[in-house]
């Protein structure tokens, strides 16, 4: 027997509601993930990007459930077929179900729109704290290797090329 759109929606809606709680945990998570980066607790690094890990594989399965109920549904309401189905917004289709779902729906898509950008901005701070890493450790490395490129300080800290050894074949 064939599903009413009005069930649909309200499995919709609800899939919504996971989703939000997903990407909240996700903001969370990445919170956690800076302060330990502060702190310089590679282990706590570790265990909370493995639980980010696991919370985006989360993310994904909710997300292709949610392709799958708005096909289901645009199909329901003879709406384009499965494959344009996929690329509709969530506001297009709530402009096409039944008034009285709309402002839920509406709401929900809302409300995960802007948990989603609360994820990506904290993402493209982990994104320049890393960038800076890297290029912290690249210049470490590149000292240690006495690559003649990079400068180093003398005596009294007056600039100067490094000469001699390097570190890793010293210690290596």
């Amino acid at each position: 027997m064939a599903r009413l759109p009005r069930e649909m929606v309200t499995e919709l809606s609800a899939l919504l509601d996971q989703m939000v709680g997903l990407q909240e945990a996700m903001v969370t998570t990445i919170d956690h993930k800076l302060a330990a980066m502060r702190r310089a607790d590679v282990e706590a690094m570790q265990v909370i990007s493995r639980d980010e890990g696991e919370l985006a594989g989360k993310v994904v399965v909710l997300d292709r459930r949610r392709l799958d109920l708005t096909a289901e549904l645009c199909a329901a309401l003879n709406l384009p077929g499965r494959e344009r189905a996929r690329a509709m917004t969530l506001t297009h289709l709530a402009s096409r179900v039944e008034v009285s779902l709309r402002p839920g729906l509406l709401q929900r898509a809302q409300t995960l729109r802007e948990v989603m950008l609360k994820v990506a901005r904290a993402n493209e701070i982990v994104e320049k704290v890393c960038r800076e890493l890297q290029a912290h450790f690249k210049s470490m490395f590149a000292a240690m290797v006495q690559d003649e490129s990079q400068p180093t300080y003398g005596r009294g800290g007056v600039g100067r090329t490094a000469s001699g050894a390097n570190v890793l074949d010293a210690v290596g």
